[in-house]
C-alpha cells in the first residue's frame, strides 16, 4: 500500500519557485524533465518510504536526488 505524501506550505513554495525559474531560464523541455523525474521519485516514495538516504535521524529525515542539482528532502511520519 502507497504512503500518502502531504506537502508543506514551504515546500509548495520552493517547488512553484524552481518551476518559475525553469520556465523562465530554460526550455518547456527541461521544466517537462524536471516534472517527470519529481513525479516519479514522489511516486517511489509514496511506495518505498526508505527510499531516501538519511540526512538528519533525529528528525527522520531523508533525501532524494531529483537532478544534479536539486535534492528533495522528506520525512517520513508514521502516524496518522
Amino acid at each position: 500500500m502507497a504512503s500518502k505524501i502531504r506537502w508543506t506550505i514551504n515546500a509548495i513554495d520552493d517547488l512553484d519557485s524552481i518551476v518559475d525559474y525553469l520556465n523562465a531560464n530554460w526550455s518547456e523541455k527541461v521544466n517537462q524533465n524536471f516534472i517527470e523525474i519529481l513525479n516519479t521519485k514522489l511516486e517511489l516514495i509514496s511506495i518505498f518510504p526508505s527510499l531516501g538516504s538519511t540526512v538528519f535521524p533525529a528528525e527522520n529525515i531523508r533525501a532524494v536526488l531529483i537532478t544534479k542539482h536539486s535534492r528533495l528532502y522528506y520525512r517520513i511520519n508514521n502516524t496518522l
